[in-house]
């Protein structure tokens, strides 16, 4: 698998152009203290994103998922992974008229579009603030992605 099968050149150019890798580093820094004493119930995740406007469904191993939301064109689905209070995003931006079908983790994806000579680490959490706080900076991040891609404002 090439990196073209993962991420095509036009949402490449778009992550690029919005500053992408820098905001995720951003949250990353900003959530980079992570307690794993701190306990939360997997309702809490799925209240907060609802709250957000986000509606997840929960999977085994501490993932939630969003149903794929259209925009124009466009498909978009958010993805979380939390274990040890650390939290892998992944996002799928699909546009079959286009022939697009990027995603991955948000961790991947910088390394993609830097060839692999960069990386982020997973942002992490250690208390209900931090992850609400978390939460609503990662939303935030992926109603961007989207309103760059589409040009629709959300």
């Amino acid at each position: 698998m090439n990196k073209a099968d993962m991420l095509q050149p036009s949402v490449e150019r778009v992550l690029i152009d919005m500053g992408f890798i820098n905001r995720y580093r951003e949250i990353s820094d900003k959530f980079s203290i992570k307690d794993e004493s701190f306990k939360y119930e997997k309702s809490d995740v799925v209240n907060l994103l609802q709250e957000l406007g986000v509606e997840v469904s929960v999977y085994e191993g501490g993932q939630y998922f969003a149903n794929f939301e259209f925009v124009g064109n466009y498909q978009f689905r958010l993805g979380l992974t939390i274990k040890y209070n650390i939290i892998e995003v992944d996002l799928t931006v699909k546009n079959e008229n286009l022939s697009i079908k990027s995603g991955g983790s948000l961790g991947l994806l910088v390394q993609l579009i830097t060839d692999w000579r960069d990386s982020v680490k997973k942002p992490s959490f250690g208390n209900s603030e931090q992850l609400k706080s978390l939460l609503a900076e990662v939303v935030a991040l992926y109603t961007d992605i989207k309103e760059e891609i589409t040009g629709v404002r959300t």
